[in-house]
């Protein structure tokens, strides 16, 4: 290389020069995203690779960049060289909601147990023996009434897309087989009124130590008290109407009824 002025031609530097290969576009498969997700989510097989919006688009999508349903377009570079475009059609799927469980199961020890069950709208079920974790089954779990005592057991609805609800816990007591006299205590517990807007009492048939629980049918708990008297009230005001399930606990002794809120 040589450069000239006035018509005079300067000494030649000698100038090395590479042509690098263009590399092959990326490869790259559809992809299924549960609620929301990022340019940073998204999974392809190449060196230094760039998302763009569009298959001619000159702007490089930030890695923080939120993912809508439809096609996204990635490259490679090596060597300074920037290959060819791959499309990639992307999928934000919905969240299912949760499925509908009666929330708590009580049996008498010994007695014959069945399957658990739930309502998902023709949605797949998965059940789960940890709230969090754990591997799951889609079939539905029967519990054991072998031993005294409470079992959680979570479900979740799965979309056809296979995306995954929050789980749901149901919760299983096996309670002690009870003598005439400890159904008479448990059938004198007045629970009134109901169905209620708001308040709700509780009438014992002697002073004891009760403990009350109160949960949506959600399995959420709402309210967890001790009491040491005959009669008293409970506050249902802040929460919406619909159907709630309350737990009272005298000494080994359990009922559950169920209240509607107005």
């Amino acid at each position: 290389m040589s450069q000239s002025t006035n018509g005079c031609e300067s000494a030649r530097t000698e100038v090395s020069v590479t042509v690098n290969d263009i590399p092959e576009a990326p490869t790259a498969s559809a992809q299924v995203f549960c609620g929301s997700a990022t340019i940073a989510d998204l999974e392809a097989t190449g060196t230094n690779l760039s998302w763009y919006a569009s298959e001619t688009s000159e702007t490089v999508l930030e890695s923080t960049s939120a993912l809508a349903t439809g096609s996204y377009y990635v490259s490679q570079s090596t060597n300074g060289c920037e290959s060819e475009r791959t499309m990639v059609n992307v999928t934000i799927s919905d969240i299912p909601e949760v499925p509908t469980v009666t929330t708590l199961v009580t049996y008498s020890q010994g007695d014959d147990a069945s399957a658990l069950t739930a309502t998902s709208g023709g949605l797949d079920l998965a059940w789960y023996e940890a709230e969090i974790g754990g591997v799951s089954d889609s079939e539905a779990p029967t519990p054991s009434t072998e031993n005294i005592g409470s079992t959680s057991y979570w479900v979740a609805s799965v979309s056809d897309d296979g995306c995954y609800s929050e789980r749901v816990e149901i919760v299983v007591t096996v309670e002690e087989v009870l003598g005439v006299g400890d159904r008479n205590i448990l059938n004198a517990i007045k629970v009134y009124p109901n169905p209620t807007d708001g308040q709700v009492s509780i009438m014992l048939p002697s002073t004891n130590e009760v403990k009350i629980t109160v949960y949506d049918l959600n399995g959420r708990l709402l309210l967890n008290k001790v009491n040491t008297s005959d009669n008293f009230t409970i506050n249902l005001d802040q929460y919406e109407a619909g159907v709630y399930v309350l737990k009272i606990k005298m000494g080994q002794n359990e009922t559950v009824k169920r209240i509607i809120k107005k």
